[in-house]
């Protein structure tokens, strides 16, 4: 399997647990801006490993939505964007459960050797 479809596997089972709170790449985006305050779009796209274009897309939306504010002097998330955060984790966390339960904890543990060795080079 190409890890491409892999990650489109992953992000297939974290969508149907989250449906309906936000999607997989807004619940990064916000979990990250909340361990890196008035990060930038550029910082969060390089710590993300995503497209600048892709982030920039997802923080307008989340901008409308009131979920984050600021501009270029840094992000931050708002009261409303951090409630719906924790309304999220449990979904989350669930995705991660079945995760879990359907690779064994042993493929759990490759999977996360896999990606901490992915993380060892830059792109």
């Amino acid at each position: 399997m190409s890890a491409r479809r892999l990650a489109r596997m992953l992000t297939r089972l974290y969508a149907e647990e989250m449906a309906g709170h936000m999607e997989p790449a807004q619940f990064g985006l916000l979990q990250m801006m909340e361990h890196m305050p008035l990060c930038t779009q550029a910082g969060l796209a390089h710590a993300l490993c995503m497209d600048k274009t892709t982030v920039s897309r997802d923080i307008a939306v989340m901008k409308k939505r009131n979920w984050v504010e600021g501009g270029r002097g840094g992000l931050r998330v708002t009261p409303l964007g951090r409630r719906l955060l924790a309304d999220a984790m449990p979904h989350w966390q669930r995705a991660q459960k079945r995760l879990r339960k359907a690779l064994g904890d042993e493929g759990w543990q490759a999977l996360f050797a896999a990606m901490r060795a992915a993380g060892a080079f830059s792109l």
